[in-house]
């Protein structure tokens, strides 16, 4: 019998179930784990920091201080510093615009800032505005450069010369001789430190002088700046040895001339190293370098080898944020040897020293400072440095800026003052004589007499108002356009400013972009004004913002402007009624439009109206007119022409009238022409020039003599048998405000007046309307009752043409109508006229010129 395993179909069967177990095999295998690929390393952006910095002559503490910053920065991942050095080949400002072209580059610092960094700042930022702008020890004016700049730190220059004066009294000196180049107050850093010094010396009882080197013909006289302290012809090697030159020459005569106990200060490095060298050698007293610091002369002349080491990185930092604190270098330790040193020598009651090197350490804390910002991706700010920079120096004080024209403080603009006079083997705080606050706000007095800066005025359309072209032309005439190196920028905002607010607001802003502009004045002040002046006075605290004839609230535009000015409504609210009536009116018709209306100042101006009117014993009317900015002008004056035959007959032939716009002057001049009746006191901006060129058809010149131009209008008046019914100013108010308000800012930009000084602005005024007078008062304000200093209100006497001046400034107005719309306004005593009390607020009553001064006519008007 056979067996089944053996049998040939058994091993068939074994054999296919083989086969399937093994494509079963083959198909379900299970798959090994696939291994991803390695993703490439992340690449990590690159923050450039561009650096401009003076050649080694030219700034030889910052070359120092950057080969510590480049040192503590090799190892920071993502951070890279490229260099720009400007001297005799490359300018301050074509190094930043060449490192600002690099689109790597996305912080530049500038130390120091000479002059041309501000310009250069401000084009950068146009071009591209996420820069970082930082800059150290500033050259140019703080105003213009902190605008452009986020940040800017000098050694306290405006401190300094107080202190200079105050180690000459504990150094037992008698005389302060600060010696520089001529042409050097031109920087204002160096200006504000000799009116420092100076003031600060007659307080204690010290003399100074000033003596200015000619690099052509020696020494100059106590305040010589005529000169070019670049002195183009010498290289920066041969100025320096022709400046030791000098100061070896003239000083044994300096010391005949002001004894051995006299004090030199160098306004220059290069002079201050000439003088060190010249006291320890001879006679005299040396407190410290322009920019203190121990390096820069003390070693040559004690004879010590010091190489600067570097300020301890910020503790907390990391690779992540700035500075890693394991690349700290050992403490600055180089004062120590200058003071042992001077000691050694025998000079310690004769030669002082700073004991840190501030141009090294601002740079180290604004370098810091800007890597860290770019590497946490943040601006830095005034707060910021602080926290920076008072890791490493804690003992210097830091101070904000402040502006010597407007006394605002700059806060972009920090000043470091280092506390830190070393005398001898001891230390001299002068802790019991601190700086005097008023010498921090000091003007340098004169120091625009020979410094270019600019007024900006943004004025009407001239068909909104010929007479402010006018104006502004006279201010051109005697301060010459800025495109032809005078002092006048001029532009006009659009003619239909209402709906070009915005438009308004930005060319009135455009001018705080130009270094040079120290004052900005808007007339009319048109909407938009407002908007402009809040964001110029964060731009730049230095500029002097002044509106006339606002179009804004009083409370509004005296919060931002420093000054604002309105011919006199108050004033002129009871006078125009009242010389109407002496004219022979017997109603009063007001004519406005609701845009006018909605202003605080033309409602007071209104109810003022209204009750003079029944005090005086006219009827008082109102009636609605066409806005011009609405209809149009042509639409609006014809509407005031259809309307005047119908008011006539209406509200009776001695209507005096009365406009809130002066463009449709015009209509009503020559309705009253055309009846013979009804009369016109004055405008709501009193001027000749509105209405009555237009209505007799006379041309205005650009050069118009004011006093011919009337005899004109009246020879017309006369002729049309209107006398004594319509009137004006002698001078157009737009015009002389425009040119008197520039001349007055520019005598406070030099140090002539005071922003607040009513008198000298009234004198301003009188300039160009020789033979007129003016008068004014400041503004109450409506709450408080106090004098607003900011806002002037001004007027002149009423001319009644083929009458002559009304002597309107002998008038009483009662005090009652001042106060009209104010918190002061007292109820009316019941059962009284209302003016039959005497000396009272509702009675009581003072001439129309009680005003702080009258302005006299001067010599520029014609």
């Amino acid at each position: 019998m056979s067996k089944v395993g053996n049998s040939p179909k058994k091993k068939i069967l074994i054999f296919l179930a083989a086969l399937v177990l093994l494509a079963a095999a083959i198909l379900f295998r299970s798959k090994p784990a696939e291994v991803p690929a390695p993703e490439p390393a992340p690449v990590r952006e690159v923050r450039v920091l561009g650096v401009v910095t003076g050649d080694a002559l030219a700034a030889p503490e910052e070359n120092a201080a950057l080969e510590i910053f480049l040192k503590r920065t090799e190892y920071i991942g993502g951070f890279a510093v490229k260099v720009a050095r400007f001297g005799e080949d490359l300018s301050v400002g074509d190094a930043v615009m060449d490192l600002a072209a690099d689109p790597a580059v996305r912080a530049i610092l500038v130390a120091p800032a000479a002059t041309g960094t501000s310009g250069a700042f401000l084009e950068a930022r146009k071009a591209r505005p996420e820069l970082i702008l930082l800059a150290a020890d500033a050259e140019d004016d703080p105003g213009p450069l902190a605008m452009a700049a986020d940040l800017v730190v000098s050694n306290d220059f405006v401190s300094q010369g107080a202190r200079m004066v105050q180690t000459a009294w504990a150094m037992h000196a008698a005389t302060v001789i600060y010696v520089d180049l001529e042409g050097d107050g031109r920087l204002l850093p160096n200006a504000r430190r000799i009116a420092s010094a100076e003031a600060a010396a007659g307080e204690l009882g010290l003399v100074f002088k000033r003596v200015s080197l000619s690099l052509d013909s020696g020494v100059s006289g106590d305040s010589g700046d005529s000169g070019d302290p670049a002195a183009p012809g010498l290289s920066g090697e041969e100025r320096a040895a022709e400046i030791r030159r000098l100061v070896k020459e003239k000083y044994p005569g300096w010391i005949e001339e002001n004894g051995k106990d006299t004090l030199f200060f160098g306004g220059r490095r290069e002079i201050s190293e000439a003088l060190l060298g010249e006291v320890a050698n001879r006679w005299g007293f040396f407190w410290e370098n322009p920019m203190p610091t121990p390096f820069l002369g003390y070693p040559a002349v004690l004879g010590l080898e010091i190489v600067p080491d570097a300020t301890p990185a910020r503790e907390g930092a990391n690779a992540d944020t700035a500075v890693d604190a394991t690349a700290d270098t050992p403490v600055d330790a180089s004062g120590e040897a200058v003071r042992a040193k001077i000691a050694e020598k025998g000079l310690g009651d004769r030669i002082a020293s700073g004991g840190r090197a501030s141009s090294r350490e601002i740079f180290l804390a604004l370098g810091d400072l800007a890597a860290g910002a770019l590497l946490e991706g943040k601006r830095p700010s005034p707060a910021s440095f602080s926290d920076y920079f008072g890791v490493t120096d804690p003992g210097v004080k830091l101070s904000a800026y402040r502006d010597f024209v407007t006394g605002r403080e700059i806060p972009k603009n920090i000043l470091a003052f280092f506390d830190s006079s070393i005398i001898g083997a001891g230390k001299t705080e002068l802790d019991s004589l601190d700086v005097p606050e008023r010498l921090k706000t000091l003007r340098p007095l004169g120091f625009y007499d020979h410094n270019d800066f600019r007024v900006a005025i943004a004025t009407n359309h001239p068909a909104q108002g010929e007479e402010y072209r006018l104006g502004a032309a006279e201010a051109i005439k005697r301060f010459g356009a800025a495109e032809e190196g005078g002092k006048i920028l001029l532009s006009h905002f659009p003619e239909n400013f209402m709906n070009d607010r915005q438009e308004t607001a930005d060319l009135i802003v455009a001018f705080a972009m130009d270094p040079l502009v120290k004052v900005i004045l808007v007339n009319q002040g048109v909407p938009g004004t407002v908007d402009a002046f809040a964001a110029i006075r964060d731009l730049r605290p230095d500029i002097l913002l002044v509106s006339a004839e606002t179009h804004a609230e009083i409370k509004d535009i005296v919060k931002v402007a420093d000054m604002a000015v309105l011919a006199d409504f108050l004033m002129r609210s009871y006078l125009i009624p009242h010389t109407s009536k002496a004219l022979g009116a017997e109603s009063f018709l007001f004519l406005s439009f609701p845009r006018h209306m909605s202003s605080g100042v033309f409602k007071r101006l209104k109810a003022i109206m209204r009750e003079a009117s029944a005090d005086l014993g006219l009827e008082f009317h109102e009636e609605d007119i066409l806005d011009p900015l609405i209809s149009g002008r042509e639409n609006a004056i014809a509407h005031i022409r259809k309307s005047f035959p119908l008011w006539q007959e209406k509200y009776g032939k001695n209507t005096a009238f009365y406009l809130t716009n002066d463009v449709q002057n015009v209509a009503i001049i020559e309705g009253i022409v055309k009846t013979k009746e009804g009369y016109f006191a004055e405008g709501d901006i009193p001027s000749v020039l509105f209405g009555y060129p237009e209505a007799f058809g006379l041309e205005v010149g650009d050069d118009e003599d004011w006093r011919v131009f009337l005899d004109k209008v009246e020879e017309k008046v006369a002729e049309a048998g209107v006398r004594g019914r319509l009137g004006c100013w002698i001078y157009p108010n737009g015009f002389t405000e425009t040119a008197g308000t520039v001349d007055f800012a520019v005598s406070v930009v030099k140090g002539e007046s005071a922003i607040d000084d009513f008198n000298s602005y009234l004198n301003s005024l009188g300039k160009y309307t020789p033979g007129v007078e003016w008068s004014g008062n400041f503004y109450t304000d409506e709450v408080l009752g106090k004098p607003v200093k900011n806002m002037f209100l001004i007027f002149q006497d009423t001319y009644v043409l083929g009458k002559g001046p009304m002597s309107l400034r002998d008038v009483e107005v009662p005090v009652k109508y001042q106060l009209m719309g104010t918190a002061l306004e007292p109820e009316k005593p019941r059962g009284l006229a209302p003016d039959s009390a005497v000396g009272d607020a509702s009675g009581g009553a003072f001439p129309a010129s009680a005003a702080p001064s009258r302005g006299s006519g001067g010599e520029f008007g014609r």
